[in-house]
């Protein structure tokens, strides 16, 4: 990935929105049916609707409550992703974020096969960009998928690669597809952005090509 980051729910917050989502779509409606049923001693027939309307109301929502946590806990392991490993270069955290085969694709081209290739291929970044920030501007989540929008910045004053410091600024945009295991961990990301863009930024220019 090629810059705050917005750092998702405070833990306190998410609990509160946890115990929420567990009484409005549990709770609430078995006290409904204790509470109305009564109502209904005349018609059995009846009660027997009712019951089975409201199971299969707890039932659709207790998948979607399931598929809502996933989707807080993704969305906070992914602010986490960007925050410890890209921001601060924090390796303790990076580990535990992602599993072992985690893969890279940038630009249609794989490079990174495993958690120990995308160490090194972020710090190939922090020491050409020793202040490098990422900045996620918008995301798009679904079950174990988050598609973000991002930006970077950063001062070349670092060898990139096997090109010496340039000691220019640089800020460029791109988009990741980030995946996730059934536990939150990150597999692999898919990511693109314009690479001209960043290379001129940093003072290269296209050759007119030789026509013969």
């Amino acid at each position: 990935m090629l810059g705050t980051i917005k750092i998702g729910l405070r833990p306190r917050l998410l609990s509160l929105v946890k115990i929420f989502q567990l009484f409005s779509t549990t709770l609430f409606p078995i006290l409904l049916c204790y509470y109305y049923l009564p109502l209904f001693k005349f018609m059995k027939a009846t009660k027997v609707v009712i019951i089975s309307i409201i199971f299969s109301f707890l039932g659709c929502n207790t998948s979607q409550k399931k598929n809502d946590l996933l989707e807080i806990a993704n969305t906070e392991n992914l602010n986490k992703y960007i925050e410890f490993c890209w921001n601060k270069r924090d390796t303790i955290q990076f580990k535990g974020l992602v599993t072992n085969d985690f893969y890279r694709i940038v630009n249609g081209i794989k490079v990174v096969s495993n958690s120990n290739e995308m160490e090194a291929h972020i710090n190939v970044y922090k020491t050409a960009f020793p202040d490098l920030k990422v900045t996620i501007n918008e995301t798009i989540t679904t079950d174990n998928l988050i598609c973000i929008q991002w930006s970077f910045t950063g001062t070349n004053t670092g060898v990139y690669g096997e090109t010496k410091a340039t000691g220019k600024k640089i800020s460029i945009s791109g988009s990741s597809i980030l995946y996730f295991t059934n536990d939150n961990k990150l597999s692999g990301e898919k990511v693109v952005y314009n690479e001209l863009d960043l290379l001129q930024q940093l003072g290269y220019s296209l050759n007119t090509p030789i026509v013969e």
